[in-house]
């Protein structure tokens, strides 16, 4: 017995060894680059930062949520401006603005109010002047709440309109239309991949460890889309047709358990208020940590895919950029959602603990634009 237990002791020794021996060498070959910021725009100046955009001129647009307006930064961090204010008419919000698009050609500013899904336009230069508020959705009776919204080309955006389809004609389920400002008129583009969800009585939401279609738009060239549990972002043209594709690699793959599963429906029951009943709680198709939860595209065409690790606070915020070329691991200190990424910089929002969100631009390193293909092993 004295003998076996030796063995078994030699073998898991050895064992141990070589697992960390692999693991070793797997980080060995996983180079990162930091970014570290440039500029930051305390959060002491802001209520809630919903969205950023920046123009041609590197000029910076922050949606404060609680503040109901839009701040215009010049390139040192000044306010130069501010657009839009709580109300009911031109220009004004009735909900808080949540998300922004920005149009080169013309210099054109979209907010899209969250919950009405009104749309505002504003000429950003020579001056600032409100070109006017619309609700593209009025004739699409299937379709009353746009979610998500991108610039395109001289006065068209993309919208990401969540359908609901009346009792017994069908499910749910969310597409891309292309919409024209002048002409008020939009067409179907893409149907989206349905996403995983949590239900309650009287909300629907999509959390982060849920799988869902991402989605991204590099203006005038590309849509990018991904669904979280696959390795592939494929790319489409305005009409829709698949035009190629970038598979990317996973830096590490960690189990997610069922007992992790359960300890997030845990505080979701805890953070929902106790009238709200769950009506569906489905186990979530991935079983591993990372996975990806956003979606960028930068002037270059490169994808930006932010990584979460766990369920644990994170310390530190991972994006893994994915070219033709290759990949690169990049690392930002805190917990930061990069909105924008061109002209060198990259833009994001950075949650302090304190609960406060600041603005901060970092400048990209040269190697971003020159990524080498991934270490064979």
């Amino acid at each position: 017995m004295a003998r076996l237990l030796s063995r078994v002791k030699s073998a898991a020794w050895l064992l141990a060894w070589v697992l960390r021996l692999l693991l070793a060498v797997e980080l060995r070959g996983q180079e990162h680059l930091s970014l570290s910021p440039e500029l930051v725009l305390s959060g002491e100046q802001f209520g809630k930062v919903a969205a950023l955009a920046v123009d041609r001129y590197g000029r910076l647009l922050v949606a404060d949520a609680r503040a109901y307006q839009i701040v215009l930064f010049d390139t040192a961090g000044q306010v130069l401006n501010v657009l839009g204010r709580r109300g009911e008419g031109p220009g004004e919000f009735q909900f808080w603005p949540h998300r922004l698009a920005y149009l080169p050609e013309g210099d054109v500013l979209y907010a899209l109010e969250l919950f009405s899904s009104r749309l505002h336009a504003w000429r950003l230069w020579p001056r600032v002047e409100l070109l006017g508020t619309r609700s593209p959705i009025a004739s699409l009776a299937d379709a009353p709440q746009i979610e998500d919204i991108w610039a395109w080309g001289p006065d068209s955006l993309i919208l990401r309109l969540e359908e609901h389809h009346r009792k017994g004609e069908g499910s749910d389920f969310e597409a891309l239309y292309l919409y024209h400002w002048a002409a008020r008129r939009q067409q179907q583009l893409l149907v989206l991949h349905p996403s995983e969800a949590i239900r309650t009585a009287v909300s629907y939401t999509v959390l982060p460890f849920l799988a869902r279609t991402l989605v991204a738009v590099r203006p005038g060239r590309e849509i990018a889309v991904l669904w979280t549990d696959s390795l592939t972002v494929k790319f489409y043209d305005i009409r829709g047709h698949a035009r190629k594709h970038l598979t990317f690699t996973p830096l590490r793959r960690l189990p997610f358990t069922e007992a992790q599963w359960r300890q997030q429906l845990r505080q979701l029951r805890q953070l929902a208020p106790p009238q709200y009943k769950s009506l569906h709680y489905s186990r979530p198709q991935r079983d591993h940590w990372p996975y990806t939860e956003a979606l960028l595209l930068d002037d270059q065409g490169q994808a930006w895919l932010r990584v979460q690790q766990g369920p644990e606070p994170i310390d530190r915020t991972e994006y893994l950029v994915v070219s033709e070329k290759g990949q690169q691991l990049v690392l930002l200190e805190g917990n930061v959602r990069l909105e924008v990424v061109q002209q060198g910089h990259a833009w994001g929002i950075h949650r302090a603990s304190e609960g406060l969100q600041e603005v901060v631009r970092y400048r990209l390193p040269p190697a971003l634009r020159r990524l080498q293909p991934p270490n064979r092993r």
